[in-house]
C-alpha cells in the first residue's frame, strides 16, 4: 500500500480526514453496503478511508427523502419532505475494490445534505463545501427544468472548494415507478449535461428497491480513482 498523508487513528487504525474518528465514535451512524456480487468482504486494520461528500439539487427535487431512504431505509412516509437546517449529515458506509491489487476497502462517507432553499446563504453552505472531496447533484427526470439550478450549484462549489482540491462530481436524476410514463428527457441528454459541468458520472435511479444498490454503485464508480491510490 502506498504511504498515506492522512491522519491513523491509534485506536483503531482507521485514516480519517479530521476527528473526530468515525469508527469510534458512537455518534456515527452507518448503513453497511458490501459488493453485489460479495456476501463478506474482509477488509484488514488501516484499510479504511474516510471521505467528505456535499449532496445539492433542486429544492422541488425529493433528494433529502431519498438519501433519508438510502442511509436509514425508512419509509417514504416517515421521512421529512424537506431539510429543516441548513444541512444534515448522513453516513454512509461501502467497501470499494483495487482493481490492481483485488483488496477491499472499507469507506466511510459523510454525506452533507445542503439545504438549497432561497433563505439559505451560500455563506451557510461555504463551510462544507471546503471540506468536501467529492459533489453529487440530483435533478428528477419527469421534470427537466430541474438540471439548472445544478449549474449555480457547481459554480458555486467550486468557487469555494479547497484550490488543491479536483472534486469528482456525479449527476443523479430520480424519479418516482409511479411517474415514468412522464420522463420528458433522455438519458443521452442527461449525459450532456453530465459532461458540461465537469461530472465523471451520470446515471439515473428509479426511487425501488433496486435504489440502494444502485446509489451503491455510483459511489464506487465516482470513489475508484481514491481505492486506486491505496
Amino acid at each position: 500500500m502506498e504511504e498515506q498523508k492522512l491522519p491513523i487513528c491509534p485506536t483503531c487504525k482507521n485514516y480519517y480526514v479530521r476527528p473526530p474518528c468515525p469508527i469510534c465514535s458512537e455518534e456515527a451512524e452507518r448503513a453497511a453496503i458490501m459488493a453485489p456480487s460479495v456476501d463478506t468482504v474482509m477488509v484488514e486494520s488501516g484499510s479504511s478511508l474516510t471521505l467528505d461528500g456535499v449532496i445539492l439539487g433542486d429544492p422541488d427535487v425529493k433528494y433529502y427523502p431519498f438519501m433519508k431512504r438510502i442511509v436509514h431505509e425508512l419509509p417514504l412516509e416517515q421521512i421529512p419532505t424537506s431539510l429543516d437546517d441548513i444541512a444534515e449529515t448522513l453516513t454512509y458506509e461501502l467497501a470499494i475494490q483495487n482493481p490492481r491489487t483485488e483488496k477491499w476497502y472499507r469507506f466511510i462517507l459523510r454525506l452533507h445534505v445542503l439545504n438549497t432553499q432561497v433563505n439559505v446563504r451560500s455563506l451557510d453552505r461555504k463551510q462544507f463545501y471546503q471540506v468536501a472531496q467529492f459533489a453529487l447533484f440530483f435533478y428528477d427526470v419527469v421534470r427537466p427544468l430541474t438540471m439548472d439550478s445544478i449549474r449555480e450549484w457547481a459554480t458555486e462549489i467550486e468557487k469555494n472548494v479547497r484550490s488543491d482540491m479536483k472534486l469528482p462530481k456525479a449527476v443523479i436524476g430520480i424519479y418516482d415507478p409511479e411517474l415514468e410514463t412522464y420522463i420528458a428527457l433522455t438519458k443521452e441528454e442527461g449525459d450532456k449535461f453530465a459532461d458540461e459541468i465537469g461530472a465523471v458520472h451520470h446515471t439515473w435511479i428509479k426511487m425501488d428497491e433496486e435504489m440502494r444498490k444502485k446509489f451503491a454503485d455510483v459511489c464506487r464508480s465516482l470513489l475508484k480513482p481514491f481505492a486506486d491510490r491505496l
